[in-house]
């Protein structure tokens, strides 16, 4: 994202927060110590991306009302957007909508879902080898600011 801003000056960022808790879990099956004692539960870590949609959605609707835009390019699939699109719409924008790619490992498109797709006026896919080719340069030019190497 740093690399976006100096790449890109015009370009706004928003960001979410990412927590990292610690829960106990019940196992689905329980599990035995060294002692043989009985281990119902274990301690996981959660990961959880915070704030991101409603960052989204709050700019996307205060830059309807300003008029800062005719078209709205949302690269999501995320439902929790529905009703600042329907916002959006009623503002007299027009929306395209950029579902996200499956994250299962295996590259395929994802159908919108239908609370998106409802107030989209167009839908367009981004091709993965589309986006391997779209990749900012190896080093961003007066910074030493570096593209990762698993990119």
């Amino acid at each position: 994202l740093r690399a976006l801003e100096v790449f890109i000056p015009e370009i706004e960022i928003h960001y979410g927060t990412f927590l990292v808790n610690e829960r106990k879990r019940k196992l689905t099956q329980p599990l035995f110590d060294a002692s043989g004692k009985v281990l119902e539960y274990a301690t996981v870590i959660e990961p959880e991306e915070k704030g991101s949609d409603v960052n989204l959605a709050v700019h996307l609707l205060n830059d309807a009302w300003l008029d800062c835009y005719d078209w709205a390019v949302v690269v999501s699939n995320d439902s929790d957007l529905a009703e600042a699109l329907r916002l959006v719409k009623e503002q007299g924008k027009k929306i395209l909508l950029v579902p996200t790619i499956s994250s299962t490992g295996k590259v395929r498109m994802k159908k919108p879902t239908a609370k998106l797709s409802q107030y989209a006026d167009a839908i367009r896919y981004i091709h993965p080898s589309a986006l391997r080719k779209s990749q900012l340069p190896e080093v961003i030019p007066g910074t030493n600011l570096h593209r990762p190497p698993e990119w």
